[in-house]
Formats: C-alpha cells, sequence, structure tokens
C-alpha cells in the first residue's frame, strides 16, 4: 500500500513539473514568421455616372448621340494597426481589391474575376506595379475604381478585399528566358495574406450585402501540456484499477 502511494506521489508531481516547464519554454510555432493581418473593414458604395458625347458627321453634318458610362464604386478601408518594424525587418500593408460576377460558379480567382489592384513584388528601383494599393497612414484608405462598361446595368457583382503585409527582401531579375544566373536586387516581398471579406453590390439599385467566405478546414491542435498530462495519468489510471482488483481479490 504504501509503494502505491509513493508512485502516485511521484507520478503527480512529475506531471506538474512537466506542465510547469512546458509552460515556460513553449512558444507559438509562427512566433517569429510575418504576421497574419485580419481580413479587412470596408465600406462599398457604388456611383452611377455618365456622360453624353454628340458625334458630327465630318461630311455630312449628321448628329450622332453616344452615352458613355462613366459610373465608379468606391471604396472605403478602415486600415488595420501593424508593426512597420519587427525584427529589423521593415513591413508594408497593401491591399487587393477584386470582383466577379455573384453567380458565378468559379473561385474567385476565376477567369472570368475582374482584377483591380493586385499584390505584387516590387523592387525600390522601379517602384510599385502599376496596379498595386499601399495602405495611407490616415484611418482610412479609400480609393474610386471605374466600373463604367466592365458590368451589365443590373449586374451583381461580389467585391472582395484582402490585406498583405510585404516585407524588405531581395527579389530575383532574369535577364532572359531560361537566364540560369538571376540577379538579385533590393525590393519588397509578399508575406502573409488575409481571408478576404466580401460584399456582394447590386448595380440596379446600388444596395449592398454582405457575404462570408467558406472557411478553411482547420485541423484541431492539442497542447502539448495535455498531452504530457495524458501521457502521466494514464499510468495513474492503471495502477488504480490495479489495485481496485487486488483489494476485490483480497476481500
Amino acid at each position: 500500500m504504501d509503494r502505491i502511494c509513493k508512485t502516485l506521489a511521484i507520478l503527480l508531481t512529475l506531471t506538474i513539473v512537466l506542465s510547469s516547464l512546458t509552460l515556460l519554454t513553449v512558444q507559438p510555432a509562427n512566433a517569429q514568421s510575418t504576421p497574419k493581418p485580419s481580413p479587412p473593414e470596408y465600406t462599398l458604395t457604388f456611383i452611377p455616372s455618365s456622360e453624353t458625347i454628340t458625334h458630327t458627321d465630318p461630311y455630312n453634318g449628321s448628329q450622332t448621340v453616344e452615352i458613355v458610362d462613366k459610373s465608379t464604386i468606391e471604396v472605403k478601408i478602415k486600415n488595420q494597426p501593424f508593426a512597420k518594424s519587427l525584427n529589423g525587418v521593415n513591413y508594408y500593408l497593401f491591399y487587393s481589391i477584386n470582383a466577379k460576377g455573384h453567380y458565378s460558379t468559379n473561385e474567385y480567382w476565376g477567369s472570368d474575376a475582374r482584377y483591380f489592384y493586385n499584390f505584387g513584388n516590387f523592387s525600390k528601383e522601379h517602384g510599385p506595379p502599376q496596379k498595386s494599393l499601399e495602405a495611407t497612414d490616415s484611418d482610412f484608405t479609400i480609393i474610386s475604381i471605374s466600373i463604367g462598361g466592365e458590368f451589365p446595368s443590373n449586374a451583381k457583382i461580389d467585391v472582395y478585399v484582402s490585406a498583405a503585409l510585404m516585407y524588405d527582401g531581395e527579389l530575383y531579375v532574369y535577364d532572359y528566358i531560361g537566364d540560369p544566373y538571376p540577379r538579385t536586387i533590393p525590393g519588397v516581398v509578399l508575406g502573409e495574406v488575409s481571408n478576404p471579406s466580401i460584399q456582394t453590390l447590386n448595380l440596379a439599385d446600388g444596395s449592398v450585402s454582405y457575404s462570408t467566405p467558406n472557411p478553411s478546414p482547420t485541423v484541431p491542435e492539442f497542447p502539448l501540456v495535455l498531452v504530457l498530462s495524458l501521457l502521466a495519468v494514464i499510468p495513474l489510471i492503471t495502477i488504480l484499477a490495479k489495485k481496485r482488483i487486488c483489494l476485490k481479490a483480497y476481500n
């Protein structure tokens, strides 16, 4: 009986010690990786507009009237806080704004998607790509996008916005196709990308509704403390079970 009590005391002590050591030393696996931004919060406003242009035939003077669609959508993104410098590396916040038909069966990056602003690596020598959008230093980043002639007047379109943290790094430059010796130049490299925020815009009346993308399935993770505790508890249960069997046999 004394030996069983001593064994139980030792196992319980080991469980407490291992749990304490684990809490002190284990850190998240991504503690040193690029932080992942949150899905952007934004408002979407449809601004219908058109321009009437009169064309005069230079030979007979006849006139034709053309109505040109000049409609735009305004995207007002709430900037999220982020560390502009972390562990000696400079970070930059960029946004991607894309759209597709609401009833499309393709993915958001399918062939029928309309890419307004994209993430892209760029060098400090040549600057950002033509269609990049960096967050401003104010509370909001506001961009007006021309969609005149892009969609039917009664279309429903899904507008989705993602955020990415880009960081100082090196870019590979190939002088020709198949160049085996690319050069490296200082540039800004794409880091972690947020999940998209999606809103559906009805061009017929300008109404906006919110959509939620299907979340990616996640695999549950078990903390190391729990695993170690279970490993320590299993022998305890075994010992107690044996003790109970012995007591029953004795009685």
